[in-house]
């Protein structure tokens, strides 16, 4: 199964449906793999499994598939030769819709698999709570750096998307330099980076070896105000809440494109 190709043609750029989808297919599915790692609760309650869930535009368009091994998630691009469970879409709209709640569609294949479906229903709540979370989780420091790892992991990695796709940043693009930022969450993270080479965008998780700009937050509760956009940034750094050393210009493009994420997932 193809997917959408690295350079699309600009009527394909122009759709911001293609953008959301390819959000939700490479940035959103995988946060799922992330909360796993970090919440010992939902990897008990897939313990055992040995299945695979596709997402799939037919005709040529993205997909993305979960697979299940024995409590461990690996979210990976492209089809997968034999799903357990198949939800199949006409068209990046139709998965659009479902993220918007219009529509719940039902798998192709794997219905009669309840309890996945009903578990993995519950594995997306998990996210969908994690990322918009009540008062009392932003209390709680557990809860909360699950929130920000998540928020920072949609930044970073849906910076890429933004940048490939929405015609809005090709300006931005088409000057950036190559480097390397590094978000760090003091003390101890979480931590992401995105590595720029040839106008192309590539977000990792973790420390980046040799980063031309670091921004540093002081702590977790400033880093989700930033990252929810609830904190005055430059507020922020007048404070010293927020340091940014190295490279600034590099920073100053890239939070542009950042900042186009809110328009398709806000």
């Amino acid at each position: 199964m193809q997917t959408l190709k690295d350079k699309p043609a600009r009527e394909t750029a122009m759709d911001p449906n293609v953008i959301k989808a390819n959000l939700f297919l490479k940035v959103l599915l995988p946060h799922l793999e992330t909360l796993m790692e970090l919440d010992p609760q939902l990897k008990r309650m897939v313990r055992g499994w040995n299945n695979v869930i596709q997402f799939e535009v037919l005709n040529g368009g993205p997909a993305a598939h979960l697979e299940f091994q024995g409590g461990n998630l690996k979210v990976r691009q492209g089809a997968h030769s034999s799903p357990t469970v198949l939800f199949t879409f006409d068209s990046v709209k139709d998965i659009v819709d479902m993220m918007d709640g219009v529509t719940k569609p039902m798998p192709k294949k794997g219905l009669l698999h309840l309890i996945i479906l009903l578990k993995f229903m519950k594995l997306t709540a998990a996210m969908e709570k994690t990322l918009k979370p009540s008062a009392a989780d932003l209390e709680d420091p557990v809860r909360l750096k699950r929130t920000v790892t998540l928020l920072l992991n949609t930044a970073v990695f849906g910076m890429r998307e933004i940048a490939e796709y929405d015609p809005g940043v090709e300006p931005t693009v088409h000057h950036l330099a190559d480097g390397c930022a590094q978000f760090a969450v003091l003390p101890d993270g979480p931590f992401a980076y995105v590595e720029v080479k040839d106008q192309t965008l590539f977000p990792n998780k973790g420390k980046a070896a040799s980063p031309s700009v670091e921004l540093e937050v002081k702590d977790l509760k400033i880093a989700y105000g930033m990252l929810s956009g609830e904190l005055d940034t430059m507020a922020a750094i007048g404070r010293g809440d927020i340091v940014l050393r190295g490279f600034i210009p590099l920073f100053g493009d890239l939070s542009y494109i950042m900042g186009r994420i809110a328009q398709y997932l806000g």
